[in-house]
C-alpha cells in the first residue's frame, strides 16, 4: 500500500521508532499501548503493523538488532507463560504453562 508523502514519512518514523524500542528491550505488551498513544492510532493498528513488518520498506538498522529482536520476542513469550503459570486456576493449567516454558528455555 502506498501513502501520500507526509503520511508515509510519519509511518516510516513510527516504524523506525517502534523497531528501535523493541530492539532495545521494550516488551511488545508495553510498546503497543505506548506507541498507540504517542502516534494517536489504535493499539490494533500498531500490533497489526508490527506483525506485517517483513513487508515494511527497508529500514536501516544495525544487523545485531535483528538478533536482539528475536531475543525480545522470546522474552515476551516467556513473560506471558510465567504470567499464565502464576495466574492459572488449576494445577493442570499451571503445569501446562510451565511445561511450555521449560521447552522454550531448554531448546
Amino acid at each position: 500500500m502506498s501513502y501520500p508523502g507526509k503520511l508515509q514519512d510519519r509511518l516510516t518514523a513510527r516504524r523506525q521508532a517502534f523497531y528501535k524500542a523493541i530492539s532495545t528491550g521494550m516488551a511488545l505488551s508495553e510498546a503497543v499501548p505506548t506507541f498507540a498513544e504517542r502516534y494517536k492510532v489504535s493499539q490494533d493498528a500498531i500490533y497489526k503493523d508490527w506483525q506485517k513488518r517483513e513487508k515494511w520498506d527497508v529500514i536501516t538498522v544495525d544487523p545485531n538488532q535483528v538478533v536482539q529482536d528475536c531475543a525480545n520476542e522470546l522474552d515476551e513469550v516467556r513473560s506471558r507463560l510465567w504470567t499464565e503459570a502464576k495466574d492459572a486456576l488449576t494445577e493442570g493449567a499451571r503445569i501446562k504453562a510451565l511445561s511450555k516454558l521449560s521447552d522454550i528455555i531448554f531448546r
